[in-house]
């Protein structure tokens, strides 16, 4: 249609057919605001439309990989870079409120999946609540698998698929480290055994479904973790005056105030371990300080990862 538009230099109705188009995705989608199906949808279809105008727009930097047969066919008339910027940011659009659509559901189950789940018994004691049934890191990889799916059924380009997920799992690693940071219940040897084997899980489907990327692109998604990781592994880890480097080794994702404050909630054993001394704290953060300069407590985590331009 727009190459018959061009042709006959009808640019009144080109007007008028682009102008139509971001009405009718943006109606569309805020009727359709709470399905991934159609967010995903519409995705792929702007990115096609997208890069359909800049293969086809008689441009030089589009026609290099065009056949001669694709160049003659480009637009001659028209010059549609306003409008391919118009629907860049619609494209932006589209992927915000689908990140954050998927955030919001992955939210209620990122805590009873990562954080409370206790499948290996007897480690919390005969006081502990049993696993609540769906409520573990199966209901949320099943929560994964189906976005993985929907990617899937609507084509979306794989390099966006790897950016979608790569911010979904920072998203579950940013937001399981923040609660941590706020439950002294979770602050102990038996609860980071517990939360170190429910991201095991994790890592897990990220092996087996990420898997078409590459190895390079799972082993990224994987170090997305390594803040939450490093943390359940401070529980878990000895902590006396000796361990003092090998801590702060072990730690380089994390924060000096992050590590401090897990240090000053942590619940020692009774039975066998020491409690954490106010020396060994302080060694842990003077350490830490030296190791990044003149900038001792590097950013906090953040939850808004990617800055997404096409």
């Amino acid at each position: 249609m727009l190459r018959h538009m061009d042709h006959v230099d009808d640019e009144p109705k080109m007007h008028q057919l682009m102008k139509a188009v971001r009405t009718a995705v943006k109606k569309t989608l805020k009727k359709r605001a709470e399905s991934v199906e159609y967010n995903a949808l519409w995705l792929a279809n702007m990115l096609r439309l997208l890069n359909n105008l800049r293969q086809y727009s008689g441009d030089t930097i589009y026609q290099s990989a065009n056949t001669p047969r694709q160049n003659q066919q480009c637009l001659r008339i028209f010059d549609l870079s306003e409008y391919r910027q118009v629907l860049s940011d619609i494209a932006v659009w589209i992927y915000q409120g689908l990140i954050h659509l998927l955030e919001r559901q992955l939210e209620r189950l990122i805590i009873p999946a990562i954080l409370e789940h206790e499948e290996i018994s007897g480690l919390s004691g005969p006081s502990a609540r049993p696993p609540q049934a769906g409520a573990g890191p199966q209901r949320l990889k099943q929560e994964l698998s189906a976005t993985h799916d929907h990617l899937h059924t609507f084509a979306v380009d794989q390099p966006l698929r790897l950016m979608i997920f790569k911010q979904l799992f920072y998203y579950i690693c940013a937001y399981s480290l923040n609660q941590l940071l706020l439950r002294k219940d979770l602050c102990c040897w038996a609860k980071g055994l517990q939360i170190r084997y429910n991201i095991s899980h994790l890592e897990t489907w990220i092996k087996e479904h990420l898997a078409e990327y590459g190895q390079k692109s799972v082993e990224e998604i994987l170090g997305v973790l390594k803040p939450i990781t490093q943390a359940v592994q401070l529980l878990q880890a000895r902590k006396s005056m000796q361990d003092v480097q090998s801590t702060v080794d072990m730690c380089a994702n994390l924060t000096a105030m992050q590590v401090c404050k897990i240090l000053n909630m942590y619940t020692p054993a009774e039975e066998y371990e020491v409690k954490v001394t106010r020396e060994f704290i302080h060694e842990i953060q003077k350490k830490m300080q030296e190791k990044t300069g003149a900038n001792p407590d590097k950013d906090p985590v953040s939850l808004n990862l990617i800055i997404l331009v096409f």
